[in-house]
This record gives C-alpha cells, sequence and structure tokens, in this order.
C-alpha cells in the first residue's frame, strides 16, 4: 500500500513543477524581450553618437581647426596596423579616426545577455529534455562569455572567472516514466541553474555600465560642446531662421547624447534578473515582485528607445530644411 502511495503523489509532484514552469513563461518571454529591446536601443545609440561624433570631426578637419596624423609608431612598411588619429589645436589627441564606436564595450556585454535571455525563452519552447538541456548550457555559455568580457573590462589584476560547470538532465528512474512532467521537472532546474548562475556575472556588468558605456565619449562631448558653441556665434552673428534651427538642432544633439547614459536601465535590468532568479530558487521573492520588476525594465528601454526616435527626428528635420 505505502509503494502504490508513493507512486500516486508522485505525478502530483512533477504536476506542479510542471505548473510552476509555465508560471514563468511569461515573465522569461518578456524578460528576454526587454532584453533584446534594450539591445536594439543601445545599438542605435552607439551608431548615431559614433556617427553624430564622425560628422563633427570631418567639418572640423576640413575646416582646419583640427588635423589628422598618422598613429605614432603606425603606418610604417613594418606595422601591423594604419589608424589616423586627430590632434586639436594644443597638440591634444582626440582619438582615432574615423572614431571607434563610442559604446562598444557596453554593447559586448548587452549583446551576451541578449544571447543569455534568448536562451531561456527557447528552452522553454523545448519538447524533449536534452534539447532544454542543450538550451540550459548554450545560456550558460553566454554567462561564461560575459564573466570573461566583465573581468577584461575590470583591467590587470582581475583574475580569469572559474569555468563554469556543464548542465546535464536530473537522473532518477523514478520520474522517468512520466515523460511530459520529466520534460517540465528539467526546464525548472534548468532555469534554476542558469539564472543563479547568471545572477553575479549579470550584476558586475551592470556596475560596469555606468563606468564603460561613455569611456570613449570625453572627446565627443567636448566635441558636441564646441558645435553648440559655434552655432550660438553663428546666431548671434547673423540671426536668421535657420541659423536658429541650427543652434538648436545642436543643443537637441547634444542633449540626448548627455540624457541617454542609460544607469536606470541596466540597474532595473540587474533587478528584474534578480528577482526572477530569487523567485525561481525560493518563494521569498513572490512572481508578481518579479514580474514587476521586469515590466519596470521594459519600460526603461522603451525610455531610451524614445530618445533615440526623437534624435532620428531631430536629424530628419535638419535634412528636410536644407
Amino acid at each position: 500500500m505505502r509503494e502504490r502511495l508513493r507512486f500516486v503523489a508522485l505525478p502530483l509532484l512533477l504536476g506542479a513543477v510542471g505548473c510552476a514552469t509555465a508560471d514563468y513563461t511569461q515573465p522569461i518571454d518578456d524578460f528576454a524581450a526587454a532584453t533584446r529591446d534594450a539591445k536594439t536601443a543601445l545599438d542605435d545609440l552607439d551608431a548615431q553618437t559614433t556617427e553624430a561624433y564622425r560628422a563633427s570631426l570631418e567639418k572640423d578637419l576640413l575646416a582646419g581647426e583640427l588635423l589628422a596624423r598618422q598613429q605614432d609608431t603606425e603606418c610604417q612598411a613594418t606595422s601591423t596596423r594604419c589608424r589616423l588619429v586627430v590632434i586639436d589645436r594644443q597638440g591634444e589627441k582626440l582619438g582615432t579616426y574615423p572614431p571607434e564606436p563610442a559604446l562598444q564595450r557596453s554593447t559586448v556585454l548587452m549583446t551576451q545577455i541578449d544571447r543569455y535571455a534568448a536562451s531561456l525563452k527557447t528552452l522553454l519552447e523545448d519538447d524533449t529534455a536534452d534539447e532544454v538541456a542543450s538550451h540550459v548550457n548554450a545560456a550558460l555559455g553566454s554567462v561564461q562569455d560575459l564573466a570573461g568580457t566583465v573581468a577584461t573590462l575590470r583591467g590587470a589584476g582581475t583574475p580569469a572567472p572559474a569555468a563554469i560547470a556543464e548542465f546535464k538532465t536530473p537522473v532518477g528512474a523514478a520520474i522517468n516514466w512520466v515523460v511530459g512532467q520529466y520534460v517540465a521537472r528539467v526546464k525548472l532546474e534548468g532555469l534554476q541553474r542558469a539564472t543563479a548562475d547568471a545572477n553575479p556575472v549579470i550584476g558586475q556588468a551592470a556596475e560596469l555600465f555606468a563606468t564603460v558605456a561613455f569611456f570613449s565619449a570625453d572627446a565627443a562631448k567636448k566635441q558636441f560642446a564646441n558645435d553648440v558653441g559655434a552655432a550660438e556665434d553663428a546666431m548671434r552673428a547673423i540671426p536668421s531662421a535657420d541659423a536658429l534651427s541650427d543652434y538648436v538642432a545642436a543643443s537637441a544633439r547634444y542633449d540626448a547624447f548627455l540624457t541617454s547614459a542609460p544607469p536606470d536601465l541596466f540597474g532595473a535590468m540587474r533587478d528584474a534578473h534578480g528577482a526572477l532568479a530569487d523567485s525561481l530558487q525560493s518563494d521569498e521573492v513572490s512572481f508578481a515582485i518579479a514580474y514587476a520588476r521586469i515590466q519596470a525594465f521594459a519600460r526603461e528601454a522603451e525610455k531610451l528607445a524614445k530618445i533615440l526616435r526623437d534624435l532620428r527626428a531631430i536629424g530628419a528635420n535638419e535634412e528636410g530644411s536644407q
């Protein structure tokens, strides 16, 4: 009789596991979508910022306000690189020309987090335990890459991250006889394992975003500020509708650049993932809290996207007025 009761209870237990996994489909889908939106917006910001900076440098190079020279020790017969460096009238180097992507460090971090989130979403759609394990390990691979990037950005002296062990499907003959529930069990354990390993690394990445997002932007800020000053001088010298429009556009470009540094976005991403991981591990953080933090992350991604839409509109209006 005891043996029979044990086997009756098992499907009920695994059914509860299956329901728990299904409950997280929506928040994980939303976390993956918010991460993808944040990546898209960050890539767009990187492209627009870099192009605006390049155009500003080009204008001053052609006007003779800046000089372009060969990078020291480069462009020789024995060199491995040949890059041009921009120098101002005081002899200060402003970086290479064309400029490196302004946010490339941040975009690398976000790309790896996006791959991780996409793997979480995909494993919930899998039909077999082997497929689930494969996507859990894909997620862990992205976490390993992210940890390596974080260590590199932290600089010399930072120890290399420890290797992340492979995820393997749970063993035990007792659960193998209920195939569907076994797959649900693997999904839950895979989610628990992946989010637990990823959580501290995503936290470290979020800390870095605040310091590396505009690591290459000091020279760009100086150039944008110069553009605003030049536009103001032109407006004062010969006031006109076109001069005013140029002045407004230059200040709007710089304002968009300054206000689009998105520390809230990355903090919200860290908090959303942390709540999701905690709620998968225990009942201390509720599903409602996790979902609310994911929605807050999604709103921050949309804020950045709106800034970029406004910046594109400024550019379109400029082109239309020329």
